[in-house]
């Protein structure tokens, strides 16, 4: 019987689990600035305007 190549797989799955890392921080990234942004355009509304607006 021949031996299985575990050394292959192994490097498939660790070049996978790269991919799913640098994925994980970039959407991590996108998901920052979004936050930033998000913030900055709140802070500009509280801010900015002095007559008081009613929702209903």
């Amino acid at each position: 019987m021949r031996a299985t190549k575990a050394r292959s797989i192994s490097k498939s799955g660790s070049s996978q689990q790269k991919k799913l890392n640098q994925l994980a921080f970039f959407a991590s990234f996108l998901f920052l600035i979004a936050a930033i942004i998000t913030i900055f355009i709140a802070w500009k509304n509280l801010s900015g305007t002095s007559a008081t607006e009613v929702i209903v």
